[in-house]
């Protein structure tokens, strides 16, 4: 029940403030500053404010003048308080003695969880010189994430037995990229894979091998070819209208967290990975608008391309929402903004497009097909302001997560009723919010 109250008291806060800045703006239309002459009350304020602002301010020499003719002049007090102020603090800096500086203490380095956090814990001088004799160190190793090995070793064992079983030559780097391409063939034809197997043995053996790189070319050419028989599927784009009521779906179905997981991807073109190492430090926000950090390097955390990144939110009912979280998280004493895996937020969606009938929205890594493509689509960005909110090196790889046309096929499959309830969260997205969030399963969700 805590995190729903937290939710709700952000979103109306941010209510009042909007409607507050309208009425502001509404009256200052109404009334300009002109028109403010005519009231009685108004001409004596603007006498007052011009009395006190063009009031004259006697100098040095008119004070000292009128001070032997016996004139009471008062002299500005702030003046002189400055003046000692200044004397003191120079007296002070010139006759202390000089202090040496407390030695800082080194910080440790900041160490990525994702490439053999406890390395330098179970460093070894003989263990290295050991590893050396055989080609390999540490660095070598950590060079990829240790995800990637545990997804791309597996593969390299399995074709160094099918080498084995057929008794290939695996010495030069020719006979290699022999066996690769031959290899590759097999998982084509006869097991029928998906190019991405092909893709894993040829990076897990590259891992392995560097000085490779660049001298199989059967190999890169076989799974060039491999990709082009396969029929390859990319995900696509979800509309606006359908991420709001998967959003307001899932929390009014108790995922609160989910839900706001949800609509806070969408408006900062995130990925899952994104989402879940955000901490409540992460937030910042300067009375106008709010800025997020993404991929902390001091933390040993990174993003997909890159670290140290950042974006600022769009919408004020997500700063809102934000808002919220980072208090129930503060009142939890809990560091992660959003505390539940991964794999949890994937289980809530799947849950949801079932519940909505729209099994065909994919995965969750689609919200971050369909922020760029609504906002090309609409003509609210540019593809090079879509390309630096989305944090994507090259305009190469925006081409495919900005495929407007997918926004109308996915429409066009929607059942009548999903249809029109998406239009109405569209039109009221904050009252869409307040009713999902009272509804007895949101206020009975085991986080509140």
């Amino acid at each position: 029940m805590c995190l729903q109250l937290c939710l709700l008291f952000a979103i109306a806060s941010q209510v009042r403030a909007v409607r507050k800045e309208y009425c502001r703006q509404t009256i200052s239309r109404r009334r300009p500053w002109s028109g403010l002459r005519n009231s009685a009350g108004a001409r004596r304020q603007i006498a007052r404010h011009d009395q006190r602002h063009l009031e004259h301010q006697p100098s040095g020499r008119e004070t000292h003048s009128a001070q032997r003719r016996g004139v009471a002049v008062k002299r500005p007090k702030s003046k002189g308080l400055r003046w000692w102020v200044i004397r003191l603090t120079t007296f002070v800096l010139l006759n202390s003695a000089p202090t040496e500086a407390a030695p800082k203490r080194a910080e440790p380095a900041a160490r990525l969880e994702k490439r053999g956090p406890r390395a330098w814990d179970n460093y070894d001088s003989e263990s290295a010189s050991s590893l050396a004799e055989t080609g390999v160190t540490r660095l070598l190793v950590h060079a990829v994430a240790d995800a990637s090995l545990a997804q791309w070793l597996p593969k390299v064992r399995d074709a160094l037995a099918y080498a084995q079983a057929h008794s290939l030559p695996v010495n030069t780097p020719e006979e290699k990229d022999l066996w690769i391409a031959v290899y590759f063939d097999y998982l084509c034809y006869a097991m029928q894979r998906h190019p991405s197997a092909g893709s894993l043995v040829l990076f897990g053996l590259l891992c392995l091998l560097p000085e490779l790189k660049g001298r199989m070319p059967r190999a890169a050419r076989s799974l060039k070819s491999w990709t082009k028989l396969a029929v390859v599927s990319e995900g696509g784009p979800i509309p606006e209208e359908m991420v709001f009521l998967i959003g307001c779906e899932m929390i009014a179905q108790g995922h609160v967290i989910e839900g706001v997981w949800t609509l806070v991807q969408y408006d900062i073109y995130g990925r899952e990975q994104d989402i879940s190492q955000l901490q409540t430090d992460d937030l910042h926000c300067d009375g106008t608008q709010m800025a997020l950090d993404l991929g902390v390097r001091s933390r040993g955390e990174s993003t997909k391309t890159g670290a140290n990144h950042g974006v600022v939110v769009r919408r004020g009912w997500v700063v809102a929402l934000l808002v919220g979280m980072q208090r129930w998280a503060t009142h939890c004493q809990q560091t992660k903004l959003f505390p539940i895996s991964q794999e949890i937020f994937r289980r809530s969606w799947h849950k949801t497009c079932r519940r909505l009938a729209i099994e065909f929205a994919g995965s969750p890594h689609n919200i971050r097909h369909s922020g760029p493509s609504e906002d090309l689509s609409r003509q609210r960005s540019t593809l090079e302001n879509v390309r630096r909110r989305g944090r994507w090196k090259v305009m190469e790889s925006v081409q495919r997560y900005t495929k407007t046309f997918s926004l109308t096929r996915f429409r066009s499959k929607l059942p009548e009723v999903t249809t029109v309830r998406a239009k109405l969260v569209e039109k009221d997205v904050v009252s869409a919010l307040f009713q999902a969030l009272r509804t007895k399963k949101a206020q009975s969700s085991p986080h509140g």
